[in-house]
């Protein structure tokens, strides 16, 4: 077996050539972190020009191309990318309010439930502990913070950040909507969902419990693209018993492009003045937005009507046998 050599250990001259580490505290949410280093500002710099504001624009512009040959596998890619947009950028927006000097470390701490809670946090102007001197957190102080332009009409900044801070608003409810959520996890996971979207129509039945013809029925939605998926209602508090329900979700592959471009520019401008707030020069940042401002809107003005159905069968706790874990295991055994 070849040997290799061992690195030199450094002796306590080296480190004492080197400067200290020192302690950055942070709260993810209301939990306290400190995360150490001997250059944080290079580190947190490093951090920041590794990421890459234009990457969802390019799934946008790469799967959008092939929606014409592969319309389906096309429509989930631009989804799931919006998905994993939004979580981008909020826990990049949320770094800069509660890490802004070490947001690569705030990232690292912080889950899927912290970026829901904050949102939701958000949403009701609540009191968020933050580093941005804001005493309560609306998306319009957080919109002021981050959105940094230089305009010499001060009404435009004030619009831009407006517009922001409304388009932030929408996306933190894509993010909090559990069934988003749910068709998230069903794709990323295993991919365990359907793709295609669906109909509704309704009617009046002539004779009750015999559908009403085709031609009295009304049609109250429909999309091509969407996704279907089963989610877990759990039966009994505490128990390994459960079933599960199935759940459609209609959405427009078009708004999916649109809402990918902004969340682009929204990470950009997070990124932009993360590194102001590290020391590099006004010169060296941009700050970007759609130069028309009905774009703020265009990923929700596709009207598909009817965006949601839940469909299956209920069950009862009363209606089954409830046995413990123990009693299944024993029945699986064959005891």
């Amino acid at each position: 077996m070849p040997s290799y050599p061992r690195p030199r250990p450094r002796a306590d001259s080296e480190f004492d050539r080197m400067s200290s580490p020192k302690g950055y505290l942070f709260l993810v949410v209301e939990e306290p972190f400190c995360v150490w280093s001997r250059d944080l500002r290079a580190q947190s710099l490093d951090f920041l020009r590794g990421l890459d504001p234009t990457y969802f624009a390019y799934l946008a512009k790469v799967h959008g191309e092939r929606l014409d040959e592969d319309a389906q596998q096309a429509a989930v890619a631009l989804r799931t990318a919006y998905h994993h947009g939004l979580e981008a950028f909020f826990a990049l927006l949320f770094a800069a309010l509660q890490a802004p000097d070490a947001p690569f470390a705030w990232i690292h701490r912080a889950w899927p439930k912290h970026l829901r809670y904050l949102v939701s946090a958000v949403n009701s102007d609540a009191t968020i502990p933050n580093k941005l001197g804001l005493e309560y957190v609306t998306w319009e102080k957080l919109s002021e913070r981050v959105n940094l332009f230089r305009y010499d009409d001060p009404l435009k900044l004030a619009e831009t950040q407006q517009l922001f801070a409304s388009l932030w608003r929408s996306f933190a409810h894509d993010l909090t909507n559990q069934h988003h959520t749910d068709e998230y996890n069903g794709i990323k996971h295993g991919f365990r969902t359907h793709s295609g979207g669906f109909g509704l129509a309704v009617g009046i039945e002539s004779t009750p419990g015999v559908p009403a013809p085709e031609e009295n029925m009304r049609l109250v939605g429909s999309s091509k693209f969407g996704t279907s998926y089963l989610t877990v209602t759990p039966l009994g508090a505490k128990t390994p018993h459960f079933y599960m329900r199935s759940h459609s979700l209609n959405w427009s592959p078009a708004c999916m492009i649109s809402a990918l471009q902004l969340a682009g520019m929204s990470i950009n401008n997070v990124i932009s003045c993360l590194r102001l707030r590290n020391g590099v020069p006004g010169t060296e940042v941009t700050f970007l937005r759609a130069e028309d401002s009905a774009a703020f809107d265009a990923p929700w003005q596709d009207s598909i009507g009817v965006t949601y159905m839940g469909l299956g069968e209920t069950i009862d706790e009363r209606e089954v046998a409830l046995l413990s874990k123990e009693e299944l295991r024993a029945k699986y055994d064959g005891r």
